[in-house]
């Protein structure tokens, strides 16, 4: 098994991948929630290892609350 990961721009086609995890893991994240990570504007990356994870890197500016 290969320690590397692959890097690839994340998009709309992720975004299945993306709600299944939230739903095996029981993470709240909706649909909605993924697509809006696809909407933002900047560099996002999805990346993993076959048969053994996943990551996403993004980057967010300030937040006002």
């Amino acid at each position: 098994m290969s320690d590397t990961i692959t890097l690839a721009p994340f998009a709309s086609e992720h975004l299945p991948a993306a709600l299944a995890l939230s739903r095996a893991e029981a993470w709240p994240h909706r649909a909605e929630d993924w697509a809006l990570l696809v909407a933002q504007p900047g560099p996002r990356r999805a990346g993993g290892w076959p048969g053994r994870g996943t990551a996403l890197l993004t980057r967010f500016g300030p937040v006002g609350w």
